[in-house]
């Protein structure tokens, strides 16, 4: 892959297109699926290597662009300047930020219902444990004696 790419290009349009929608980097990350510090290296210009086109077409869609469009910006084949809804739709902002509020609330439902199995399995070994406590217990209170149940 070719190391030549408008990095400078690339973080303006991130940078302008998050500004425009109100929306911090954690938010557009978690919707690409990709890792904060990848998305900062981006804006930043941190990394001398371009990121895979996957990458970037994940951030584009993310930040409510097609998936080409980064890609066509870090080649000079769309200027950052250009009139972006002439090739490309552009949707509302809050159309995105309802996006990805959804895909948030989404991936956090799903962790809850891990935290919730989580939860019910430590209810049942803590309630096995307070039978085993009771019977303890009683053993205590009668030693030599046979207890039921």
């Amino acid at each position: 892959m070719s190391t030549d790419w408008d990095a400078e290009a690339v973080a303006t349009v991130v940078d302008a297109r998050m500004r425009e929608l109100g929306v911090k980097q954690k938010a557009i990350a978690e919707r690409a699926e990709v890792s904060t510090a990848t998305l900062r290296a981006i804006q930043h210009q941190y990394r001398k290597h371009r990121p895979t086109p996957d990458t970037l077409a994940r951030i584009s869609k993310a930040l409510g662009y097609p998936p080409g469009y980064l890609q066509d910006v870090s080649e000079g084949k769309q200027q950052p300047a250009d009139d972006v809804s002439s090739d490309y739709h552009q949707p509302e902002p809050e159309n995105v930020e309802s996006e990805i509020t959804l895909d948030m609330l989404a991936g956090r439902l799903r962790k809850l219902d891990t935290i919730e199995e989580y939860l019910n399995n430590v209810a049942t070994v803590v309630m096995k444990i307070d039978k085993k406590l009771d019977r303890i217990a009683v053993d205590i209170q009668y030693p030599g004696q046979d207890h039921q149940d």
